[in-house]
């Protein structure tokens, strides 16, 4: 049994990955940009496939019962308690009519939650990462398979944001396929940076696609991603930098060099875009809706949730859904206790006992969640928690870095 056990959950693993790049490419074909009546703005919404939702979901439920026996420990007890959350707001969300109609109805619920955003299969989905996250088969078959992913999404985000800049000139984005492009290689090279071999290659590859993510942010005209795409390659340079001064002092000329050519290069291109970009980060477009939000929503529904359909008045529309950060989002549908169970694991990797080292040397190793958490806090727009390649190679990431820090390995 043991032998066919790591191909197995090898297989799965692949096929998941595979599912996620698949599902991520086909929802956007044949979809075609919308554009606001002034002309201003272009927007994309991607079909829901629920085949690929489908298939995602069934390889995350199988690689979940192939880690059983599980292992006693806070990442499986967290991630249990983050499924069964799931399972209490799944129940409860469901409306059923008759007894007859239950598991139909159910069925037919929960896949169409898991197409929406921040959903309580998300959590439950999540809550069966925190298990197949702690196999060292699944975190080696991660670091494999993250390069690949990391240029390919990189390349795509390229491809389509020059298809964008030459069809919608002077547009600003809104969300689309762009921006799921550009988060996933974001976030996948991060992971990459730190996991990777072969370093002088790698290196040189992860700094070109770093530069690549940041041009595409300029046409994205987005303040957000913007920094973080520099804060990428900032916290890859000290990553990647070795104590000797001289080369240290190269790799700094040789950014400065690139930085230089990158900033004629997009002021001939995208001069435009920079002037936009540069007049926001004067404006403060967070501050009116976090003050109509909570003006709205007590301390008490945040703490206890109001389910799927909660709402607020904001923008003219007397049931507006979202908000821009994702602590009070994930907060005020589900409550504080599932948001507590789902930071558990980036908490512990960051400030766990062995991080008492050098500043630099903890960066290094933990830059990449640093973001995802900026992320979450409103640093990035339209950045969902959601089943995706980037949350799910996030959560391995993060575990990875929780039990190797507490050298939890018993099994229930």
């Amino acid at each position: 049994m043991k032998t066919m056990k790591l191909p197995a959950v090898g297989l799965l693993f692949y096929l998941c990955v595979s599912a996620f790049v698949m599902e991520s490419i086909l929802k956007y074909n044949n979809v075609l940009w919308s554009v606001n009546q002034y002309r201003t703005i272009a927007s994309m919404n991607g079909n829901v496939l629920s085949e690929w939702k489908i298939a995602e979901i069934f390889l995350i439920s199988f690689m979940f019962l192939l880690s059983f026996p599980l292992k006693r420990n806070m990442v499986t007890y967290s991630g249990l308690a983050l499924m069964t959350s799931g399972v209490i707001w799944f129940v409860r969300e469901i409306n059923i009519p008759d007894t007859v109609s239950l598991y139909k109805n159910a069925f037919d619920v929960h896949f169409e939650m898991i197409a929406l955003q921040m959903t309580p299969a998300t959590m439950i989905f999540m809550g069966m990462t925190f298990i197949i996250a702690q196999s060292p088969t699944v975190q080696r078959y991660m670091v494999n398979v993250c390069p690949f992913c990391a240029v390919f999404y990189t390349v795509l985000c390229l491809i389509n944001s020059l298809d964008f800049m030459r069809s919608f000139p002077g547009m600003r984005m809104a969300d689309g396929k762009i921006i799921e492009y550009f988060l996933s290689a974001l976030f996948l090279l991060g992971i990459w940076s730190i996991k990777g071999r072969n370093p002088k290659l790698h290196h040189l590859i992860i700094y070109i696609c770093a530069f690549v993510l940041i041009f595409c942010s300029i046409i994205i005209t987005s303040r957000g991603w913007m920094l973080q795409s520099f804060l990428l390659l900032i916290f890859c340079y000290i990553s990647f930098s070795e104590r000797i001064i001289s080369s240290r002092l190269t790799r700094i000329c040789l950014l400065l060099s690139v930085f230089i050519v990158m900033y004629i290069m997009a002021q001939h291109f995208l001069g435009d875009q920079i002037r936009f970009i540069i007049s926001r980060f004067s404006k403060d477009t967070r501050s009116g809706q976090l003050m109509e939000f909570f003006s709205q929503v007590p301390l008490s529904k945040l703490a206890v949730g109001q389910g799927m359909n909660a709402s607020y008045s904001f923008a003219g529309q007397s049931s507006y859904k979202y908000i821009d950060n994702q602590f009070l989002f994930f907060m005020f549908r589900y409550g504080v206790i599932p948001l507590v169970l789902y930071l558990l694991p980036f908490a512990c990797s960051l400030f766990g006992k062995s991080c008492r080292n050098k500043a630099a040397s903890w960066l290094s190793q933990k830059f990449v969640i640093i973001m995802w958490l900026l992320a979450m806090g409103g640093m990035s727009v339209y950045f969902t928690l959601r089943i995706d390649i980037s949350g799910f190679f996030i959560l391995i990431f993060a575990i990875s870095g929780c039990l190797r820090k507490k050298g939890l390995s018993a099994a229930l």
